[in-house]
C-alpha cells in the first residue's frame, strides 16, 4: 500500500509539471531536423552580432531550464569564480577577520542572540548545556574569554597551595608535621564538598587517597602519638634504605635465579641482571631484622597461622628457644643431643592434635617426593633402571600424614630436618663473611655447571626440532683484591665448549685456564683460592675431585680449600650469570641480529656483546674445546667414609684435612683455627688419608717368589677348547699332571693361578686348588 500511494504521488507531480510547462508561452526545444539526401537543407544561423548574441542567451536559457537545482547552484559558483580577478581572490583570503569575515561573525552572533532565551534561568539552563556538549578545545578556547578576577584569583591560590604542600613534603623536621596535617585537612574538607578530589590530586600532585583520608579525622586534636609517628619513606636517609636492602638480598636469605624469564635490566640500560627469590620467608625476615633494633621499611602483614605457616617456624616450635644475641639455635638442640627437645615426635603430633582430631575420619591427598626406581630406554635400545626422586600423589588418612611428617623430619642425609637447614644458612653466610675479609693473594672462586644450552634458530625447519646440537656453559665467579683498583672486584668467567662430558676432568680444565688468565691478564699473586660448590659426585664431591684437589699444589701452585654448599641449597651467583648469558643470546636470536650453531660461534657474539671489562663487576667468555678426560688414576682409591657430611676439605702434604662446617673467621683465614671463634658449631679439622683400594686377584699382577714353581704362560693354560673335547693343539698330556701350577681361564674372564689336584684326560676336565692373594700384598 505505501508503494502504491508512492507511485501516485510521483504521477501527480509529473502531470503538474506539464501543466506548467504548457502554460509557458515558448514552446519547448526541439531538436534541429535533417531533411534526406535527396533534399538537402543547412540549418540557419544568425550573421548579425546582436542576433548571434540573442540567439546564444535563449539557447542557455532553454539549456538551464532543463537543468536540476544543484546543477544550477554548480554553475553559477563555477562563473563567479572565473569572472573573479586573481588579485582579488587572494586579497580576499589574506584579509583574516577583517572585512567579509568580521561581518559574517557578527551576523552569526546576531542570529545566535535572537534564539537564546530572553530569562536569566531559561539562559543558564541553555548554556550550561551547549558548554557541556563541547569537545575538549572548544571548552579550552571558551575558558579564555570567560575569566574572570576571580578565576585568576583561584588559579593564583592553587599554585600558592602546590607550593606550600611540596615545601612540606620535603620538610623532614618534626614541627612541621602539624602544619602538614592542617593543610592536608583544610584541602579535603574543601575537595569533598565540591566534589574535586581528583582533580586536585593530579593538580597538587598528592595521592586521592591521601587527600580524602584526613578529613574524617578533622575532628580529632593533633595528639602526641600522631605528632610522633613514623617518618616516611622519603624522609629516611639513603645510607639507612641501602643498609635495608643489604639484608634482604644477604647471601643466606637470597638466591640468583637460573631462569631466563627472570632477567632484566639495570634501570633501563643494557646491563642485564639475573632474578631473585628469598629463600626465607618475608615475615620471618622481618622478625629478624627488627630483633636487631633496626627500623623496617613497612609494616608487614600476613595471615595468622593456628599452626604452622613455614619450614622455619616449624623448627622453631619442636627446639629450644634461641638465644637474643644467636641467629642459631644451639649446637646440641641441632644435632639431636638436648635432653629438653632431642625427641620431635611427641612435639610434632601435639602441633597438629586439634587438626588430626577435626580430619580423623576423612581421606586426604598429598605429594611428596620419593625416590623410586625408573626403567628407560637407551639409544641402544637396551634396558636401564636406576633410582630417580619423583612427585608422587598419596592418599591416607591424617595420621599416616603426620607419621610421614615425623619420619622426613628425623631422617635427611646430613641427619635431621633442623640440622638440614642450619647447614644450608651456615654456609651461604661463611660466604658472606668470606667476601667482606678475604685474605691478601686469595680468591673466592663459586662454580657450578650450568644447563646446557640448545641451539635454536629464528626460522627454523620442522626436522630440526628434533636433532638440535647442545653447548655446555660452566660460570666462575671469582673474587679478588685488584692491585690496581686497590678493592674488592667481582669477575665472572664464563666458559663455553662443545664438549658435553659434565665431569671433574672438565673442571679442572677450566679452572687451570682461569688460573693462566688472572695471572697473566690481571697480574694476580694467587697462594690460596677458597672454592664453593655444589656437592654434585661427578664433578665435585667424590674421590676423583679428591684426588685433584690433593694434587693441586703441584699443578695449580696454590692450594685450594674446596667448600660445599648444603645439600639441595647450591644454587647461587653463577646461576645467575648462567641467566644473563641464555637470555641475551635468545633474545639476539629471536631479534634476527645473529645465527649461532655452536660453540665457537656463540662465544664470538657473546665476546664482542656481553663482555664487561671495567668497574668492580667484569664478565669475561671463554672457549674451551680440548678437553682430555684422562689422567688421574682416581679409580684404585678407596671412597673417602663419610663423603656426603663433609662440607670443607684441603690438601695439606700427603694427607686431606676434612670439617662438617666451613668457617671464615680471622683466625681459621690467618691459618690458627687452634683459636676459631666458631667452636660451639664448626669442628676440629680431621686428617684423612687417601687409601689405594684392594685390587681383586683377577686385576692385580702376579709376583713369585724365586723358589716357587713356575706358572705355565697363557699359550699353555687353556684345558679345554670350548668349540671341541679334544686337547689344545701343540700341549703335551705331561704338562698337565697333578701338583703343578697352571693357569686357567673360563670364557671371557681373567686369568686365575692354582694347582691342579686330579685330571681327567678322557674328558678334559680338570680339578684346580686356586690361590688366593695375601690381604694388603699383591703375591700369592
Amino acid at each position: 500500500m505505501k508503494m502504491r500511494h508512492e507511485r501516485e504521488l510521483h504521477r501527480d507531480a509529473q502531470s503538474r509539471y506539464r501543466a506548467r510547462m504548457k502554460a509557458r508561452k515558448e514552446p519547448p526545444c526541439t531538436p534541429a531536423t535533417v531533411s534526406s539526401p535527396t533534399t538537402p537543407t543547412a540549418i540557419t544561423s544568425p550573421t548579425a552580432p546582436e542576433s548571434r548574441r540573442a540567439y546564444n542567451t535563449n539557447y542557455r536559457r532553454k539549456y538551464r531550464a532543463q537543468q536540476t537545482r544543484q546543477k544550477q547552484l554548480a554553475v553559477r559558483q563555477k562563473d563567479r569564480e572565473r569572472k573573479t580577478p586573481t588579485g582579488a581572490r587572494k586579497k580576499k583570503h589574506s584579509v583574516g577577520k577583517q572585512g567579509p569575515v568580521a561581518t559574517s561573525i557578527t551576523q552569526s552572533a546576531a542570529k545566535v542572540s535572537k534564539q537564546l532565551p530572553k530569562s536569566p534561568r531559561s539562559f543558564e539552563r541553555v548554556m550550561k548545556k551547549v558548554a557541556n556538549n563541547l569537545t575538549p578545545r572548544k571548552r579550552s578556547s571558551l575558558s579564555k574569554i570567560t575569566k574572570t578576577k576571580k578565576d585568576l584569583f583561584n588559579k593564583a591560590s592553587a599554585s600558592c597551595l602546590l607550593g606550600v604542600i611540596e615545601e612540606l613534603k620535603r620538610s623532614t623536621c618534626n614541627a612541621a608535621r602539624p602544619a602538614r596535617l592542617l593543610t592536608m585537612i583544610t584541602c579535603a574538607r574543601v575537595m569533598k564538598k565540591y566534589r574535586l578530589g581528583l582533580m586536585a590530586s593530579s593538580i597538587l600532585g598528592v595521592r586521592y587517597k591521601t587527600l580524602l583520608s584526613p578529613s574524617t579525622a578533622h575532628h580529632r586534636p593533633l595528639s602526641n602519638e600522631v605528632l610522633e609517628r613514623k617518618s616516611r619513606r622519603s624522609e629516611r636517609s639513603q645510607n639507612h634504605d641501602a643498609e635495608v636492602i643489604s639484608f634482604y638480598m644477604a647471601s643466606e636469605h637470597t638466591r640468583e635465579l637460573p631462569l631466563k624469564k627472570k632477567v632484566t635490566k639495570v634501570n633501563g640500560s643494557d646491563n642485564l641482571q639475573a632474578g631473585f627469590v628469598l629463600d626465607i620467608p618475608l615475615r620471618r625476615l622481618y622478625e629478624e631484622y627488627t630483633e636487631k633494633s633496626m627500623q623496617c621499611d613497612r609494616q608487614i602483614a600476613s595471615k595468622e597461622c593456628d599452626l604452622v605457616a613455614h619450614k622455619y617456624e616449624l623448627v622453631d616450635k619442636v627446639l629450644c628457644k634461641k638465644s637474643p644475641v644467636s641467629a642459631f639455635h644451639r649446637s646440641s638442640c641441632l644435632n639431636g643431643s638436648c635432653e629438653k627437645c632431642r625427641d620431635f615426635d611427641p612435639t610434632i603430633r601435639k602441633l597438629f592434635q586439634e587438626v588430626t582430631e577435626e580430619l580423623q575420619e576423612k581421606v586426604l591427598t598429598w605429594h611428596e617426593w620419593v625416590r623410586k626406581p625408573v626403567t628407560f630406554k637407551t639409544k641402544d635400545g637396551e634396558s636401564k633402571t636406576t633410582v630417580r626422586r619423583v612427585l608422587e600423589s598419596k592418599f591416607g588418612t591424617i595420621d599416616e600424614l603426620v607419621d610421614g611428617l615425623v619420619k622426613d623430619f628425623n631422617s635427611t642425609a646430613q641427619g635431621s630436618f633442623p640440622f638440614h637447614l642450619f647447614i644450608a644458612r651456615w654456609q651461604y653466610l661463611q660466604v658472606r663473611e668470606l667476601k667482606e675479609h678475604l685474605p691478601p693473594n686469595s680468591i673466592l672462586t663459586i662454580l657450578d655447571f650450568a644447563q646446557n644450552w640448545s641451539v635454536h634458530f629464528q626460522n627454523e625447519i620442522k626436522s630440526a626440532c628434533y636433532s638440535k646440537e647442545q653447548v655446555t656453559l660452566h660460570p666462575i665467579v671469582v673474587y679478588y683484591n685488584d692491585p690496581v683498583l686497590n678493592t674488592l672486584v667481582r669477575e665472572s668467567l664464563i666458559f663455553l665448549s662443545n664438549d658435553l662430558n659434565h665431569d671433574f676432568y672438565a673442571v679442572q680444565a677450566f679452572v687451570k685456564r682461569m688460573y693462566d688468565y688472572l695471572r697473566t691478564e690481571r697480574k694476580l699473586v694467587i697462594e690460596r683460592e677458597f672454592r664453593y660448590t655444589d656437592g654434585c659426585s661427578a664433578q665435585y664431591k667424590s674421590i676423583g675431585p679428591f684426588v685433584v684437589l690433593h694434587n693441586s699444589l703441584n699443578e695449580l701452585k696454590s692450594t685450594v680449600m674446596q667448600n660445599y654448599f648444603g645439600s639441595e641449597h647450591g644454587k647461587y651467583e653463577s646461576d645467575g650469570e648462567n641467566a644473563i648469558t641464555k637470555s641475551a643470546v635468545d633474545r639476539a636470536i629471536l631479534s634476527g641480529k645473529v645465527v649461532i650453531r655452536n660453540a665457537e660461534e656463540m662465544f664470538a657474539y657473546c665476546e664482542q656483546n656481553l663482555s664487561v671489562d671495567e668497574g668492580v663487576s667484569r664478565r669475561v667468555y671463554m672457549l674451551e674445546n680440548h678437553i682430555e678426560h684422562t689422567g688421574y688414576d682416581h679409580g684404585s682409591y678407596r671412597t673417602v667414609k663419610g663423603t656426603r657430611k663433609i662440607h670443607s676439605i684441603y690438601a695439606s702434604g700427603n694427607e686431606m684435612k676434612t670439617r662438617p662446617l666451613s668457617c671464615m673467621c680471622p683466625p681459621c683465614l690467618s691459618a690458627s683455627p687452634a683459636r676459631c671463634e666458631n667452636t660451639s658449631y664448626v669442628a676440629q679439622w680431621e686428617t684423612i688419608k687417601l687409601k689405594k683400594r684392594q685390587v681383586p686377584v683377577n686385576e692385580r699382577p702376579l709376583r713369585v717368589s724365586e723358589d716357587a714353581i713356575p706358572v705355565p704362560g697363557p699359550s699353555q693354560v687353556s684345558c679345554q677348547d670350548h668349540n671341541s673335547q679334544k686337547m689344545p693343539e701343540g700341549s703335551a698330556e705331561s704338562q698337565f699332571e697333578v701338583g703343578k701350577y697352571v693357569a686357567v681361564k673360563a670364557g671371557h674372564s681373567k686369568w686365575y693361578a692354582g694347582q691342579l689336584l686330579t685330571v681327567d684326560q678322557e674328558n678334559c676336565e680338570a680339578e684346580v686348588n686356586f690361590m688366593r692373594m695375601m690381604p694388603g700384598e699383591n703375591y700369592f
